[in-house]
């Protein structure tokens, strides 16, 4: 029979005289100890390995989207570019056929000229209040002619084909009179001049009623 353990009289301060069960006892219980925390530093490092991993997956994929939106953006510079080109050179034509302050008074000779080649005549053509706008100052112009359909349809024609914009609006049509069939236009035509930096540019002169 195996010999019992007094547990009571036994001097853990002193390990080596401990009777030897009791010595296996104890270094099976360390050693159940090494593995518990052995396996918690593993599963806690596998974990944050795999965290680490997760995040640097997710960076990759940030990184790859990054660089192709770049490169797209790098692949469509010269097409940009050549847009830019084409959209600065549509507006220097447009600001080419914008009168300067020495060819106002002109654009009112030359609409006066397309009146009478047309056989139209001139009741009215004078130069109204020009209004400003931020970038471009309107300058409207009130125009009555008489003259049959045919001529006052060829002038709006041909003030519509001038080397600088000038733009019909709020016209009216009536009969000239009663006795004929010649008609009456009333009309507001408009050009417009581009603001300079130079400040507000002087009020178109001239007219003719």
């Amino acid at each position: 029979m195996a010999a019992s353990i007094d547990f009571n009289n036994l001097n853990f301060h002193n390990p080596g005289s401990l009777p030897l069960p009791v010595k296996l006892l104890m270094m099976v219980v360390v050693f159940i100890l090494i593995l518990l925390v052995a396996a918690y530093f593993i599963a806690y490092t596998d974990d944050s390995l795999m965290d680490q991993l997760d995040s640097a997956q997710q960076k990759e994929e940030q990184l790859k989207k990054e660089f192709s939106e770049k490169a797209q953006r790098a692949n469509n510079i010269e097409a940009y570019e050549e847009q830019k080109r084409k959209l600065q050179s549509m507006i220097q034509d447009q600001l080419k056929m914008l009168p300067n302050s020495n060819e106002v008074a002109q654009l009112l000779s030359d609409i006066s000229k397309t009146a009478t080649d047309n056989g139209l005549k001139i009741e009215k053509i004078e130069w109204a209040p020009e209004v400003r706008r931020e970038m471009y100052t309107e300058l409207p112009m009130n125009i009555v002619i008489v003259g049959d359909y045919d001529k006052i349809g060829n002038f709006t024609a041909d003030v519509a084909n001038l080397n600088r914009i000038v733009v019909i609006e709020e016209f009216i049509i009536d009969h000239y009179s009663n006795n004929s069939e010649n008609l009456k236009m009333t009309m507001v035509a408009k050009t417009y001049r581009y603001n300079s930096d130079n400040g507000k540019p002087a009020a178109p002169k001239g007219g003719r009623k």
